[in-house]
């Protein structure tokens, strides 16, 4: 059976069900396990992999399919090599969130996502959130230059919900995944999405 990868917690994966849509824990057959010891990011969010159900309602995981993208978390390894930790795979678009104020977006930060994403095979996406908290203007040369260089750019607030139509429309029949530093907005963006979604 064909599925997605929706969650990983320590050694269980949990896949839908290309089919019926249903969700199933899995573990990694004994192949797969062994390589999984020396490589963190075997299988992550977003891969696609043949699983076969077992005894007690869970699934294990046989292959993986080949990711057509990635995201990636460059890590300190041994002797100062930097090492690839994969954040999630066969992504189409990434939502690169960054708060105007409260923490106050650093532009050096911004093209390390945006060369992360690009890297991976992603169209990144900036956007500017919690707007409601400055007067536009104070960024209006910066969205100039990102959207010179040819990258989408969205202004955001989960208070005044700005954006959060223009969001929605470019979520639509795409998988994206939200990224950025802790305390930009990223868990306040996808709730007012997801509420309006169930509302």
């Amino acid at each position: 059976m064909r599925g997605i990868v929706v969650n990983v917690q320590k050694g269980l994966y949990r896949v839908r069900n290309a089919g019926t849509q249903e969700e199933v824990d899995c573990t990694l057959r004994g192949k797969l396990f062994k390589q999984s010891r020396t490589t963190k990011t075997l299988v992550v969010v977003g891969d696609y992999v043949e699983f076969q159900p077992v005894v007690g309602g869970r699934g294990v995981i046989t292959s993986v399919e080949k990711r057509k993208s990635k995201l990636v978390r460059k890590g300190a390894g041994p002797k100062g090599v930097h090492l690839e930790q994969i954040i999630a795979a066969n992504i189409d678009q990434a939502i690169l969130v960054f708060a105007v104020k409260n923490p106050e977006y650093n532009k050096n930060l911004i093209e390390r996502y945006i060369v992360s994403a690009k890297h991976g095979g992603i169209e990144p996406i900036i956007c500017f959130n919690k707007i409601d908290l400055i007067e536009k203007l104070e960024i209006l040369e910066d969205i100039e230059e990102y959207q010179a260089l040819g990258y989408k750019t969205l202004l955001t607030s989960t208070v005044t919900a700005e954006g959060i139509e223009e969001l929605k429309a470019l979520l639509k029949g795409k998988t994206s995944v939200f990224t950025g530093s802790s305390g930009v907005g990223k868990s306040s963006l996808v709730n007012v999405i997801f509420e309006e979604e169930k509302a």
